[in-house]
């Protein structure tokens, strides 16, 4: 399987494009500029766009990519609420603008252990709360995408009006448990072995 990583310049957040065969993909997270993922997805089917967690550094452009794919979105309840919420994104706090999406595009709420089938493949859901309280993680085939949860060389933070330590180590300990072999994450490289 492949996967294509966009990283937006400015806050460093990472926007996959995951192929699910030669011409089906879904996009996993927001932030990266459409103009470069419209660039990996041409002549494709874009199945839809998952958001691991909706803070503004992951669902920055996420109007834009509705408008001109059309496809559905998949997230969880709690994240479907703070799009609309600029304080409860973050983008008030760290951007001073009030980024409030609205979605008119088929909405799908995604929940712990939810089993969606897209182009023949198979994608896990797994809760993965602790950074954000909508946190969800994404098992495709054997590959884990984590958002902010764990990065190669650490942990999400934990400072926010939403966040809990202890939860986020439970779903770091979850995820070991995961058959995965390679792990995506929200920031940075991606990596083979969760060794926090």
């Amino acid at each position: 399987m492949k996967v294509d990583t966009i990283v937006q310049n400015y806050i460093g957040s990472n926007t996959y494009v995951v192929h699910l065969t030669e011409n089906d993909v879904i996009i996993i997270d927001a932030g990266a500029s459409p103009e470069n993922v419209l660039e990996i997805v041409k002549g494709k089917n874009v199945h839809g766009i998952f958001i691991t967690h909706a803070h503004f550094d992951h669902i920055l452009c996420l109007q834009d990519y509705l408008e001109r794919f059309g496809c559905p979105l998949y997230i969880s309840k709690n994240g479907l609420h703070k799009l609309g919420d600029s304080n409860a994104n973050l983008s008030k706090m760290f951007l001073g603008i009030d980024l409030e999406i609205v979605v008119n595009n088929d909405i799908v709420v995604v929940h712990d252990n939810d089993t969606l089938e897209i182009a023949n493949k198979k994608i896990k859901v797994i809760e993965t709360t602790g950074h954000s309280n909508c946190s969800m993680s994404f098992l495709v085939e054997d590959t884990l995408f984590v958002g902010d949860v764990v990065f190669e060389d650490g942990v999400g933070r934990v400072d926010f009006p939403d966040s809990n330590k202890e939860e986020l180590y439970q779903s770091i300990s979850h995820l070991k448990q995961q058959p995965y072999s390679h792990v995506y994450a929200g920031h940075g490289k991606d990596f083979n072995k969760i060794c926090i």
